[in-house]
């Protein structure tokens, strides 16, 4: 599911919050009789400083797709090709720094935001991509953007079998270790 599904998932994320610090991760084998993962749990600490809760599961029915950004301002939801943001009064550092309530409450408004109906997807790829080769634009896709990803997705791996937190980029001796013993079956996810 890493190497498949979530690589979209981790490429946005890496679109949205920069390169990552630190990855710690709990990845296994929950719902499926199979060798490789269906479910994980990471935590992704940006060199940014913001950290990402993420989960994904080939396991629930009929599935959700949701992404929740919670800023000091407030927060913006994506969830059935919709989005909304929340907006605060007040930043909630401000409030909590100087409030004497152990909950303070802040004064919101709620406002859906429209999205452009845009041609995205595989189809859009695709159409650039073959501009791109005839010389007439540029990709909004380049391959080398897919590493970050894939080095996510390994570091998820590695935090989770040897059940430590990994710091970016990861320790290439460390992962072909860690290769070679999922494959001698030495450990498992």
């Amino acid at each position: 599911m890493l190497m498949n599904q979530s690589q979209h998932d981790l490429d946005m994320l890496y679109w949205l919050f920069g390169p990552g610090a630190a990855i710690r991760a709990r990845v296994g084998a929950r719902f499926h009789d199979v060798e490789t993962d269906d479910e994980v749990m990471a935590w992704i600490f940006t060199g940014q400083g913001v950290p990402i809760s993420y989960y994904a599961s080939t396991g629930e029915a009929p599935g959700r797709s949701y992404l929740e950004i919670v800023g000091k301002l407030g927060t913006l939801v994506y969830e059935n090709e919709q989005l909304r943001f929340s907006e605060l009064s007040e930043a909630t550092d401000d409030v909590i720094g100087k409030s004497e309530e152990a909950l303070p409450v802040i004064a919101e408004s709620t406002t859906d935001i429209s999205i452009a109906d845009i041609e995205s997807g595989y189809v859009a790829v695709h159409k650039t991509f073959h501009a791109a080769i005839r010389g007439q634009g540029q990709l909004i896709c380049p391959g080398e953007e897919g590493i970050h990803s894939v080095e996510w997705a390994n570091a998820m791996l590695l935090s989770s079998v040897y059940g430590t937190a990994v710091d970016l980029p990861i320790d290439r001796e460390a992962y072909d270790h860690l290769l070679a013993d999922l494959r001698a079956r030495r450990v498992t996810l």
